[in-house]
């Protein structure tokens, strides 16, 4: 036989005065909130993952560009496609048609001309802190290397560009 204070489900007496629908109602409360947080963490997932598929990864050419630009202290243009395929462990990108201009004192026009660089990175050594490039390929690849009579070269920039962190 059960005690007036006591459920029989487990082994404390409930508080006194509380009754069955009010135990139900404070140990089940907790449920649609954890369910709505989870659906709303499966459509945010869904959602990226459709933007990150259907993304124009053209649009970053232009900021990518700049950035390289800033850090080599020379223009930097990206004219073809830049495609990345990030569904791997080991995600690629493939860039076309990347130039890279010479310095002015060494007769301007471009240093380098690069028709296709692919490049991919393993994530697992990333997550470390360390970067492996399983890939680094150039096709169709034109570099000029210059060198003044004093010992300056074109293919040295910028010492301060080179000591920041990317």
């Amino acid at each position: 036989m059960l005690d007036e204070k006591h459920d029989g489900r487990s082994g404390e007496p409930d508080a006194p005065g509380v009754s069955e629908a009010k135990r139900t109602v404070r140990h089940g409360a907790a449920k649609p909130a954890l369910t709505a947080l989870k659906w709303g963490a499966g459509v945010l997932a869904i959602a990226v993952a459709l933007i990150l598929i259907f993304f124009d990864w053209n649009m970053l050419r232009g900021p990518i560009a700049r950035y390289a630009s800033s850090r080599l202290h020379r223009e930097v243009r990206i004219e073809g496609n830049l495609h990345v395929h990030l569904w791997s462990w080991t995600p690629r990108i493939d860039v076309g048609g990347i130039r890279i201009a010479n310095t002015k004192w060494a007769g301007g026009g471009d240093m380098g001309d690069v028709g296709h660089l692919a490049v991919s990175v393993k994530l697992l050594p990333l997550l470390g802190g360390h970067l492996r490039l399983p890939l680094v390929d150039l096709e169709k690849s034109s570099f000029l290397y210059v060198r003044d009579m004093s010992g300056r070269s074109n293919w040295e920039f910028d010492k301060t560009a080179s000591n920041k962190p990317l």
